[in-house]
């Protein structure tokens, strides 16, 4: 939650996208904007209170950085201490006040796609719908601004396009694109990202020995065609293909992704074979395809499921039906909740029940 208050507070845009980066000088002095002498932070916080806050995030006289001093808790036993977060919007204020940092407000695809799914994955864990609404806003952002139709671009920045975009520009939208599905339930971005896996395999694909490369059809040609599979610092474009078509083949198997599927986990098992911990978000893509946990959810006609009454597991995969069927009918005309693993599932329950299996099951 720390993190994401950064970025809403020093990262984003007024349109809703992401910048890029910080640069760490301020004024021509690296660490300037984050350093603190002890007496700025009494003048601000009174004697008392700021001398409490020097104690405990280790602000003194002599420094720990060229005579003044980076807050910090490594010499601090209990974390969860929450007594002095009120004095932290003060000191940001301030802190903006006294210097500014450089940002780099260029606006990444790429980048910008995996905050969104952040946000996303820590909107299930709060709640909190600050996140949900950012996420949303930057998908809006680069929906608008950085994709005609099925064709994406790297970046923008004043206005400007970059390049065209790769491999790793639509694996993550379409991994940005389904998280908002998993926390929303809209099926608008569940149709997007169908959309755009076609236009990945048309543009990307190999069809000859599987995989797909960095670079496609509407790229400016380049010396090298690499494939692009070992997960550094972000997923690699096949990985995040890998695991976006896992699940998009759980929640739609009538679109005919299974045999796409199943070329790019042999693929991807190939590349991993040498190093598997190289590769941790194809691993996660290949758990869930061999027991993928489902929930199928059954509302009644007309009805809209917007959110569910519960967290679910992240790797959960939440399919809704928007009218029962023969195969999954209403139990008593309400919503109605199958959990499925591998083709099998329990029987059917309501809100109430399910919640009622919940609570037996803490108190076992």
């Amino acid at each position: 939650e720390k993190t994401a208050s950064y970025i809403l507070n020093e990262m984003t845009s007024p349109s809703g996208g992401f910048y890029s980066a910080q640069d760490a000088d301020s004024d021509g002095e690296e660490g300037k904007y984050y350093v603190f002498t002890p007496q700025e932070i009494i003048e601000l916080l009174g004697q008392a209170d700021g001398s409490a806050f020097c104690e405990r995030f280790s602000i003194t006289k002599a420094g720990n950085f060229e005579g003044k001093s980076i807050p910090n808790l490594l010499h601090t036993k209990n974390l969860t201490d929450a007594r002095f977060d009120p004095f932290l919007p003060t000191l940001q204020e301030y802190r903006r006040r006294r210097t500014r940092l450089h940002t780099d407000d260029k606006v990444l695809t790429a980048w910008n796609s995996l905050m969104i799914a952040a946000l996303c994955r820590l909107y299930r864990c709060s709640r909190d719908p600050r996140y949900l609404d950012a996420a949303k806003r930057a998908q809006g952002f680069l929906e608008n601004s950085l994709c005609d139709q099925d064709t994406l671009y790297v970046s923008i920045r004043g206005g400007k396009l970059g390049a065209r975009g790769f491999l790793d520009d639509y694996a993550s939208y379409i991994f940005a694109l389904l998280s908002l599905y998993d926390a929303t339930l809209e099926r608008t971005f569940l149709r997007r990202a169908v959309q755009l896996i076609r236009e990945t395999v048309a543009q990307y694909h190999d069809s000859l020995h599987g995989g797909f490369y960095l670079s496609g059809t509407e790229n400016e040609a380049l010396l090298f065609h690499p494939k692009e599979c070992y997960d550094g610092a972000i997923p690699s474009g096949n990985s995040l293909l890998a695991y976006v078509l896992v699940r998009v083949n759980a929640l739609l198997p009538d679109q005919g992704m299974e045999n796409i599927l199943n070329k790019q986990l042999a693929y991807m098992s190939g590349e991993a074979e040498r190093y598997p911990a190289g590769y941790s978000m194809f691993l996660m893509a290949l758990s869930d395809f061999w027991e993928p946990p489902l929930l199928i959810t059954a509302v009644p006609n007309g009805e809209h499921l917007n959110d569910l009454p519960f967290v679910l597991p992240s790797d959960a995969i939440v399919k809704v039906l928007e009218h029962p069927s023969e195969e999954y009918k209403l139990l008593n005309e309400e919503t109605t909740f199958y959990v499925c693993r591998n083709h099998s599932c329990l029987p059917p329950m309501n809100k109430r029940q399910l919640m009622t299996e919940i609570r037996k099951q803490y108190q076992t």
